[in-house]
């Protein structure tokens, strides 16, 4: 028979509204309802009697099979393909159900679904350009970053997509001979436009170290870097309803330090070999996009030999198995500090192989890494001391213990550091002491390991306790001009040091971390 082209006027009247009928439970057989099925598979009614299985299944024989095979006491719909005598390749849903009377076989509906399958085949089509689009993009633009060989630090970055490609970018950067910086960042949202504004956001920061490094000479602040990059996608960011959490490191080989800005994403997680300890590392800002205009500010984070640091995006953490229970901070956290021993390379794969496994149906969102691991030596210029006291409310010779000691380390490791500068120092770690014993320890006696390290002009003073969950460092200061009751010691801290924050650890653990860049050199010109 010839086949002619079909109308989507004729279509709809051949097709329309579906049809039921009733055959045994082999589906092969037809009992009743031939005229109109007939009708509706565009074939004459005497080949269906006997024959109903050869007509629907011939396209494919084992779905109709199927579709009579499984669970036969209960209702069931499947979807079969039909080749139909005047309109072609036709997609038809088909329901059935078992007849209430015994071994009467089965009620079937049949529906044509043609113009659903095709719109569904369309944006799956659509949606694996989409994938496939924003898997270049991502590889070639967002993930990309400089390979450096770099003395002393081993490094290594992974990303594994997911499904769907979202705005996970990072970059490598070495902007000098001692220093490397890192950018780790997510967009909030999922496809080729999440992977579009990761782009945007990563040009951005190109564009902000061009501006930050025209006529300087040295190297910008990352807070300089991320108040640059805002300014120039917050409000594109702002007008899509859409944000970014990111991350931009420094390590600094020559002070031992990593220097960084946090804008809302995940803890950084830092291994300390010296203690044996992991620790989760948050800063204070707000998501890019999350608001206009903000202040930056860097945080600093002293690095020991063999330490590790670990940034990854949400997608690890918040990754859930099959009782809808999250990976975590913690785990992550226990992972690093497990695998601390591998090469970079090796402890990323370890770690994505882990959370891919944890995971009941694999990553839903992309998860990226950057792990760094400090395999230096201590340098001899460095000046180190710790000291594990019991801190009493009933007393204070443990206050004076630490500031004597502290004082005099000062006025021998750093001649000529003026009255003034040393006096601000002293007055900080009295302060820190201070809420420490009263907030960190909940006001009762405590063990509490003091440390402080100079290095090339950086002074870092360490404090490790066990207390509850109390982050004093976020309560606001208290302002001179308002005598509030109190407040002042945060007021103290922020003052005297250029960097102030407090990590977490395991089993109730805190660290509190208090940097100053000494100018040493200045305070002697002030004081002659």
């Amino acid at each position: 028979m010839h086949k002619t082209a079909a109308s989507p006027e004729s279509l709809h009247a051949a097709l329309a509204g579906g049809v039921f009928y009733r055959c045994d439970k082999s589906g092969l057989r037809l009992i009743s309802g031939s005229e109109e099925l007939a009708d509706f598979l565009g074939v004459d009614p005497a080949d269906l009697s006997e024959n109903l299985g050869a007509v629907l299944g011939k396209d494919s024989p084992n779905v109709y099979a199927e579709v009579f095979e499984s669970a036969s006491d209960d209702s069931a719909s499947f979807t079969i393909p039909y080749m139909h005598p005047r309109f072609g390749k036709r997609w038809f849903s088909i329901r059935r159900s078992p007849v209430p009377e015994v071994d009467k076989g089965f009620l079937a509906f049949l529906r044509d679904e043609t113009v659903l399958h095709e719109s569904m085949v369309k944006v799956a089509a659509a949606q694996s350009r989409d994938v496939e689009n924003s898997a270049r993009l991502q590889a070639a633009v967002l993930m990309e970053g400089q390979r450096l060989q770099i003395p002393d630090l081993d490094y290594h970055t992974a990303t594994i997509p997911s499904k769907l490609v979202d705005g996970d970018f990072l970059d490598v950067l070495r902007l000098s001979g001692n220093s490397v910086d890192f950018l780790l960042g997510d967009v909030m949202g999922k496809g080729m436009d999440a992977a579009i504004l990761g782009a945007m956001i990563k040009f951005s920061f190109a564009r902000a170290l061009s501006i930050s490094l025209f006529g300087a000479e040295d190297l910008p602040d990352p807070s300089r870097i991320c108040h640059n990059a805002n300014a120039a996608v917050a409000s594109r960011l702002f007008e899509r309803q859409s944000f970014a959490t990111l991350t931009y490191a420094r390590f600094e080989a020559t002070r031992k330090i990593l220097k960084f800005v946090d804008c809302g994403h995940t803890s950084i997680v830092h291994y300390s070999r010296r203690t044996g300890e992991c620790w989760r590392v948050k800063g204070g800002n707000m998501p890019l996009g999350f608001m206009k205009a903000q202040t930056y500010r860097s945080f600093m984070l002293p690095i020991d030999p063999g330490d590790c640091l670990l940034m990854y995006t949400d997608g690890l953490s918040e990754c859930c198995n099959r009782w809808d229970e999250a990976f975590g901070e913690e785990r992550v956290a226990y992972l690093l500090r497990t695998y601390a021993d591998l090469p970079a390379p090796d402890l990323t794969g370890t770690i994505l192989r882990l959370g891919f496994a944890y995971s009941a149906a694999g990553f839903n969102d992309d998860v990226s890494l950057v792990c760094v691991k400090y395999n230096g030596e201590t340098p001899a210029t460095s000046f180190d001391r710790s000291l594990n006291l019991t801190l009493k409310p009933a007393g204070f010779s443990a206050f004076e213990k630490v500031e004597n000691l502290l004082g005099d380390d000062l006025d021998a490791w750093t001649p000529g550091l003026g009255i003034e500068t040393r006096s601000e120092i002293l007055l900080a770690m009295h302060e820190a002491l201070t809420n420490i014993l009263e907030h960190g320890l909940g006001g009762k006696d405590g063990p509490c390991e003091i440390r402080w390290r100079y290095l090339e002009g950086l002074l870092s003073i360490e404090f490790t306790y066990s207390g509850p969950d109390y982050d004093w460092a976020s309560r606001p200061v208290s302002p001179l001009s308002s005598f509030a009751d109190s407040g002042y010691g945060r007021l103290i801290m922020d003052k005297a040091m250029d960097s102030l924050l407090l990590a977490q650890g395991f089993y109730a653990k805190k660290r509190l971390v208090m940097c100053r860049c000494l100018d040493i050199a200045a305070s002697m010109e002030a004081n002659a």
